[in-house]
């Protein structure tokens, strides 16, 4: 694996190489802001201090751990936010698909990474667009032991389903997963946000975000359950180094469910709280690039 090649087809296989979310130009202008969840609608936005402080410590964290760090470049106040940028593309495999976002106010913020993937080869099939039907939004994306789960949401919708099974069908199972509606006081916004595979064998999931819990989970997965005011503090939005090292939220509503995580790897927690009143935590503040494949099954 050369440092020109996305390669992702693990949760939890090392990680390498990482895009992180970026607090620079957050709130910019007041013009161009669009509350895009209930979260945001209901809290005060964070302050750019705090985001400074939190996402600085997250990147000290990884590039201990051996990670390169990437950070997407401000594209200007017509992008108001970059601190997931999780959603807006995801690496499959070797090959990297840029997605289609749904909102208005993030359908620029890929602008902010061109800069960090242009040194790879972004001849086709390496870089896959899709259609303006499909909205795709890489939170709703999991590839982990040969599947591709992706979560039919508020951000995702069926078309995406088909576009992934169309390019990746033929080295992957695909397996969609409806989520539920959200309620007032949980947000299922993507597929991360009630399950993540992390470790060898486990996943961490919350069943009553998904419609039907495929038994392909419970086949592939020993499943720790997550409580309605565990899923509301992102508790299954950790971010696996390794099968053997995730990075979870410091939170006193993260406590048991870390508590369960030591039981199968080490725990690394984070003080990381202004992301999670814009919707996101961890995972969603990550684009892995590059992981290096060690898990086959």
């Amino acid at each position: 694996m050369t440092a020109t090649e996305f390669c992702c087809h693990n949760e939890s296989d090392v990680l390498r190489r990482v895009i992180i979310g970026s607090w620079e130009g957050y709130r910019q202008s007041e013009f161009y802001i669009e509350k895009v969840n209930a979260v945001q609608e209901q809290m005060a936005a964070p302050a750019r201090d705090l985001l400074k402080d939190e996402l600085e410590g997250f990147k000290s964290v990884l590039e201990s751990m051996g990670v390169e760090v990437l950070v997407p470049r401000p594209v200007g106040k017509i992008v108001y936010d970059q601190l997931t940028p999780r959603d807006i593309g995801v690496v499959i495999g070797d090959r990297f698909v840029l997605c289609n976002m749904r909102k208005q106010s993030r359908r620029y913020e890929c602008v902010g990474i061109f800069d960090l993937i242009m040194h790879y080869d972004l001849s086709e099939p390496n870089i896959l667009i899709p259609p303006a039907d499909c909205f795709i939004e890489g939170g709703d994306v999991i590839v982990d032991k040969q599947t591709i789960y992706i979560g039919i949401s508020e951000r995702t919708n069926r078309q995406a389903v088909e576009f992934i099974r169309k390019n990746f069908g033929d080295r992957f199972r695909v397996v969609p997963i409806t989520l539920a509606a959200s309620t007032e006081e949980n947000l299922y916004l993507h597929l991360d946000c009630v399950f993540n595979p992390v470790g060898k064998r486990h996943a961490l999931i919350h069943a009553p975000g998904i419609q039907e819990v495929p038994a392909q989970l419970s086949g592939d997965y020993e499943l720790i359950e997550i409580s309605a005011a565990e899923q509301a503090a992102l508790c299954t939005n950790v971010l696996s180094l390794s099968h053997e090292v995730v990075i979870s939220r410091d939170h006193d509503e993260c406590a048991r469910v870390n508590a369960e995580l030591r039981k199968i790897c080490s725990v690394i927690e984070l003080p990381f709280n202004a992301v999670p009143l814009t919707g996101g935590s961890l995972r969603c503040s990550s684009l892995p690039l590059q992981r290096k494949k060690i898990l086959t099954a």
